[in-house]
């Protein structure tokens, strides 16, 4: 197995810093039912920095279905995840993605707990 290592040299794992997902969530205001209201949201910058991975790496994840696709717009015009999906999906490829520097499409079993946190909170 690969491991991923920090820059302290510990070993990590994507999604490690699930609890700590309040500090990654912005403030922005969000079309939810026709309405604009304001929630807590992440873009895929700050949601690659919660599960400490690269914007880049999140949009090929979403490009090629590992990872669910933001259906949320900001009024910027941002693809936003709301801080309850991404609290969900941090924590399920906590838990299911264990010590490998990647995240391939042979790992059906993170990509279905990754989408079924994401559906398990839609807005």
């Amino acid at each position: 197995k690969r491991y991923r290592k920090s820059n302290s040299g510990t070993v990590t794992r994507f999604g490690s810093r699930h609890g700590d997902a309040l500090k990654f969530a912005v403030s922005r205001t969000v079309k939810v039912s026709g309405k604009w209201v304001t929630r807590k949201t992440l873009t895929a910058f700050e949601m690659g920095e919660l599960l400490g991975a690269s914007e880049k790496a999140i949009t090929s994840w979403i490009s090629t279905s590992k990872f669910p696709r933001p259906n949320l717009r900001s009024k910027d015009g941002d693809a936003v995840y709301t801080f309850e999906q991404a609290c969900a999906m941090s924590k399920a490829m906590y838990e299911t993605h264990v010590g490998r520097a990647i995240f391939r499409s042979t790992d059906t079993h993170v990509i279905r707990a990754v989408h079924a946190a994401f559906l398990s909170n839609k807005p």
